[in-house]
Order: structure tokens, then C-alpha cells, then sequence
């Protein structure tokens, strides 16, 4: 039996860490990371050690966050920002991995926001 494991955004506020059982094809939830925003799309590093995601609020500024997946079960906060529009629907890295690049389709508005060394926005 082999397991692999996976992250899911909600609206329900939380980052899901999931995992599916290749043999039965199970998929279960194992865990949450809650958020005070709902993390609705879901990016990696080229290294898959960071997790982003563009975090959307339709009451206000949402923004991007960064995870650490050192301890892929665990994933830990490692960034929050939140830039004053409804917040990022979309968010992808840079090829150099340098800035994410977050989108919204309520405002139109893109935003770049630095990435530093660890990954952490």
C-alpha cells in the first residue's frame, strides 16, 4: 500500500491536508490548517516545499499566504499579506521563484509580491 498526500483549498476557511490510498483508491481527509480567509487556489515551489495560496474574502481584502512543507502532514504559516484589494482568486510563482504573482477577478487587479530565500511571502 502507498499513500501520497495533498492539500485542498475551501470555502470553509481551512488548508486541507488529505491523502489517497493508491491500492483502494480512499481518499480521506487527515487534517487542517485553519484560515481566517478561505484559501481558494493552491500553488507550489519548484521544490514542492512551499505551499501558496491565494486566500478570497467577498467581504472585504483577502490576500496570499505561504506554508512550509517541511513536515508535509504539518504544513506551517510561514507569510500572510493581505494588500487592501478583495484578494487574490489566483496565485502562481514566478519561473525564478522570486515573486507570486496574485490575480483577482472581482477588481481586476494583479499584484506582485516578493518571495523571500525560505519561500515565505
Amino acid at each position: 500500500m502507498m499513500k501520497y498526500y495533498f492539500y485542498v483549498g475551501s470555502f470553509e476557511n481551512e488548508l486541507s491536508v488529505c491523502s489517497i490510498d493508491t491500492e483502494t483508491l480512499q481518499m480521506e481527509k487527515i487534517g487542517g490548517i485553519p484560515h481566517e480567509f478561505r484559501p481558494a487556489q493552491l500553488s507550489m515551489n519548484h521544490d514542492m516545499t512551499v505551499l501558496y495560496t491565494a486566500n478570497e474574502n467577498s467581504d472585504g481584502p483577502g490576500g496570499v499566504s505561504s506554508y512550509s512543507l517541511l513536515e508535509p502532514l504539518q504544513p506551517m504559516l510561514t507569510g500572510d499579506i493581505k494588500p487592501g484589494n478583495h484578494g487574490p482568486a489566483y496565485a502562481a510563482l514566478t519561473k525564478g521563484g522570486k515573486y507570486l504573482i496574485g490575480a483577482s477577478f472581482f477588481d481586476g487587479v494583479a499584484e506582485l509580491f516578493r518571495v523571500d530565500k525560505t519561500g515565505a511571502v
